[in-house]
């Protein structure tokens, strides 16, 4: 009778043992379940903010190597092709109003060349700029009287040569006519908006210049944070590769919907080779993000390279 009690009491002994054992180990479970869940919104939330400081540091970058930077600015309207677009604009207007006003076509020779035309741009687009020291803002109008003077010496010239006098018949003729050609000259080639061009450009470059700079300070951080966050790096820097996937979906998604917009709508100003120099520039922009989603992307890869080598290595230990 005794044996059978003791039995008893040893086997409610044991039994209580095993189920508080067992209470403990859920409880220990269920603890460390909610930990793991805990570091895993911990990791996820560094992640989405390291996707965010990315994707600034990306687009400062980008913006400030093209759409921000005045020099790209400058070639795109002072480029050779828009300089000849230009050139022949205006010299086929200074022909057409020499033989209206019966001036021999050889008044504009060596006067009204692509040289004199390319270089009164540049000056107008690098002086309103302010990127040439030789280029004030208005020296291009001093040009532009310089070139009158020019143009009114050489139609008086060939005039006079020729024996034949301006049809109005006026003694103003040539002074009144070379105006008219470097007016409609000014008229091309200033664009409306340069000078708020230059407000965005100087304005949009220093806010780009302190976005970078502290995005990349946030970036650097948060990189350590996440790959300090647990023991298992190669799922921390998963993470980081996932920040960096993200970020470069968005510079190629940003491009992808400009060229939408820009195949559905098109945008015009004239004269037209003005048209595509802004064109140009939209263009010129787009692909620079593009380029930079591709560099994101080739950071991308080496991370997740270097995740695929620490978990196999894991694995085999």
């Amino acid at each position: 009778m005794m044996s059978r009690r003791k039995d008893e009491s040893y086997s409610y002994s044991y039994a209580a043992v095993t189920h508080q054992h067992h209470q403990s180990h859920s409880k220990h479970k269920r603890q460390r379940s909610s930990d793991v869940k805990a570091y895993r919104k911990t990791r996820y939330f560094f992640a989405f903010i390291l996707y965010l400081s990315i994707s600034v540091l990306a687009f400062g970058i980008t913006a400030k190597a093209v759409p921000l930077s005045a020099q790209h600015v400058a070639g795109v309207f002072s480029n050779a092709e828009y300089s000849q677009s230009l050139y022949e604009d205006v010299s086929t207007y200074a022909s057409d109003m020499c033989i209206r006003n019966n001036v021999p076509a050889s008044a504009l020779d060596g006067v009204l060349d692509y040289g004199t035309v390319k270089e009164i741009n540049r000056a107008y687009v690098y002086g309103t700029l302010s990127l040439d020291e030789k280029y004030t803002p208005t020296v291009y109008q001093t040009m532009l009287e310089e070139l009158t003077s020019s143009l009114e010496k050489s139609i008086d010239s060939a005039v006079k040569a020729s024996g034949v006098g301006i049809a109005d018949g006026q003694g103003d003729g040539a002074e009144r006519l070379a105006k008219d050609i470097t007016d409609y000259f000014g008229k091309r080639m200033v664009f409306p908006y340069m000078e708020k061009v230059q407000t965005v450009v100087n304005l949009g470059s220093t806010a780009a210049y302190i976005a970078i700079a502290v995005s990349a300070v946030i970036s650097v951080a948060l990189v350590l944070i996440v790959i300090a966050l647990g023991s298992e790096l190669y799922r921390n820097l998963r993470s980081v590769a996932h920040a960096l996937s993200a970020s470069t979906m968005l510079c190629w998604l940003t491009a992808a919907t400009y060229r939408v917009i820009n195949s559905a709508k098109d945008l015009f100003f004239f004269p037209t080779y003005l048209n595509d120099s802004i064109i140009s520039y939209l263009n010129d922009s787009a692909k620079a993000l593009t380029v930079t989603g591709a560099l994101l992307a080739a950071a991308t890869l080496t991370v997740l390279c270097f995740v695929w080598k620490l978990k196999s290595d894991a694995m085999d230990d």
